[in-house]
């Protein structure tokens, strides 16, 4: 069995020791509990959320996939309590996971939910603008993570 403090993906929770016996720590964890409350209804103005992913790109493009790349284009936040932030780009199928998992913790870095898990969903958008975040090269280039086709 895994020590609850060692659960995988689940490394940026944070970890609150307690005791039921003497009832040590209960404070803290009462006052961790609305912390994460409060973080889990914020919101991210989409302009950041777009300056944040345009980073991300930027940094580590999207890989090839059959000779084709993604183009992530933009993202919104469509939901608190979890956070939902939703990616639109040209074909979800595109992205690998291993690339998701990148994209958040990428965000999560920036988002004022650090402790909180993020649901990215790749969403495609049917017809690609030419404003949105894309690679400036054409031939060059997590939590839970959905892709909606």
């Amino acid at each position: 069995a895994l020590p609850i403090w060692n659960l995988p993906g689940l490394g940026f929770a944070p970890k609150i020791f307690i005791t039921a016996r003497s009832g040590r720590n209960w404070q803290k964890l009462i006052d961790v509990a609305l912390k994460l409350f409060k973080q889990a209804h914020e919101r991210v103005p989409t302009a950041e959320l777009n300056r944040l992913l345009k980073a991300a790109v930027l940094k580590t493009s999207p890989p090839s996939k059959q000779s084709r790349r993604a183009k992530i284009l933009y993202a919104s936040q469509a939901a608190v309590a979890p956070p939902t932030i939703v990616v639109f780009c040209n074909d979800p199928a595109l992205i690998p996971t291993n690339y998701r998992r990148y994209l958040l913790s990428e965000l999560r870095r920036s988002v004022p939910f650090p402790d909180i898990p993020i649901r990215l969903v790749l969403r495609r958008r049917d017809s690609v603008a030419p404003a949105g975040i894309e690679e400036p090269d054409a031939e060059a280039p997590r939590e839970s993570i959905e892709s909606e086709e």
